[in-house]
């Protein structure tokens, strides 16, 4: 797996990237979208490594993830901090390992499936957003709340609309709330299908009428 800078003429410069196929010229926003798909994937790739790491050495499970889990960073003040990811991180802490960030910005977070649907806050200017979409998270040095400082639930409801962080009986709650909705949706299903029925039937006597 290879990439370089190039530039064609005076074209905007863009990334060959090579990685066992043909793949296009990558534009900024492109390589952006393919750094964010790849931290994910490496987030994996870390978790299969230390599986890896258990059956070569023999160390049990939970011992070798511990160790592969503990990274050190250098704060604002000069201070150094050992820390050790929850088993359920999947956050690359690349920029806190190589920054120097104040403690309440070393996050440790899990993310959901992504859910997307099209709304829009102008008519007919829809885009697709994404929607009820959770991630568990921690921030052990959080200065804005205690809530932040023990692992927790985030939604984002729509977009950048996010709820409180909620612990097991706030989110228990959330989802029978939701879950209320969802049954208000289904419901609405047939009174759709009623009404299209209704007013098509009546568009067409309307027609008849006219044609006559």
């Amino acid at each position: 797996m290879a990439f370089q800078l190039s530039q064609v003429d005076d074209e905007t410069p863009g990334l060959d990237f090579v990685a066992g196929g043909d793949w296009p010229t990558l534009d900024l926003g492109e390589v952006d979208e393919l750094i964010s798909d790849t931290s994910a994937h490496l987030a994996k790739l870390r978790a299969a490594r230390t599986q890896l790491a258990c059956l070569v050495s023999g160390r049990t499970g939970e011992t070798a993830a511990a160790l592969d889990r503990t990274w050190m960073y250098d704060d604002r003040y000069g201070t150094r901090h050992t820390v050790t990811c929850p088993s359920w991180c999947t956050t690359d802490h690349t920029f806190e390992m190589k920054g120097r960030p104040h403690p309440a910005d070393v996050h440790h977070q899990m993310y959901g499936a992504v859910a997307s649907a099209e709304y829009t806050e102008a008519y007919e200017e829809y885009e697709s957003w994404q929607v009820l979409c959770a991630h568990l998270a921690v921030s052990p040095d959080s200065t804005v709340s205690p809530a932040y400082r023990v692992p927790h639930v985030l939604v984002e409801v729509a977009a950048d609309m996010y709820t409180r962080p909620m612990g097991p009986d706030q989110l228990a709650e959330f989802i029978e709330t939701v879950a209320g909705q969802l049954d208000e949706l289904r419901a609405m299903h047939p009174r759709l299908t009623a009404a299209r029925a209704e007013w098509a039937a009546r568009n067409d006597t309307t027609a008849d009428a006219e044609a006559a």
